[in-house]
């Protein structure tokens, strides 16, 4: 009797340390999960302003770009590489986040979530792309350019969208797990 009482008390030990040991791993990955919500933040903010400032240069003259605006675009092109930079460093907070300890549900979650950002950050680098054409391009080269950069660019919007699409099906179906 006083083995059994001694197993089921080492027993019930592992099973609070593994518990313990879980939570903090839980603990670890929201943690990891609230830094990368901070920088997808800041990204928005930077990438919203880039869009805007974008849009200003973009309703004047093609060969101001080149000029009297050229200090502009450049500052706008700038941020467009930050704001993709910082959404995929708030993909590697769920990649780390990953690697922890965590049910295979959470580790489907975070393995999207960091899929998603990285995308959208190649997605807002690569807006950049247009303005550079528009900047630097000869009028000749300049149609073919732009079509490439468009190509380009709707091909990505879309495998954003797409994984946006999965990341929110999943938590649709995972409400339960995702909080």
């Amino acid at each position: 009797m006083k083995k059994r009482f001694h197993l089921t008390l080492t027993i019930a030990a592992i099973a609070g340390a593994a518990l313990m040991i879980a939570c903090d791993q839980i603990d670890e990955a929201n943690a990891l999960i609230n830094a990368s919500n901070q920088k997808v933040l800041e990204a928005q903010k930077i990438f919203e302003k880039a869009n805007a400032d974008s849009d200003v240069l973009l309703a004047g003259e093609v060969d101001d770009l080149k000029t009297k605006n050229q200090a502009k675009a450049k500052e706008t092109i700038a941020a467009y590489e930050k704001a993709g930079e910082m959404f995929k460093a708030a993909a590697k907070d769920f990649d780390d986040a990953g690697k922890l300890k965590l049910s295979d549900k959470l580790k489907t979650y975070v393995g999207l979530k960091s899929k998603q950002l990285v995308k959208t950050g190649e997605y807002v680098a690569s807006l950049k792309d247009g303005l550079q054409v528009l900047m630097s391009a000869s009028v000749e080269d300049m149609e073919k350019k732009m079509n490439d950069y468009k190509t380009k660019n709707e091909a990505l919007s879309k495998e954003v969208d797409d994984l946006a699409a999965q990341v929110k099906k999943f938590e649709d179906e995972n409400k339960d797990i995702i909080k």
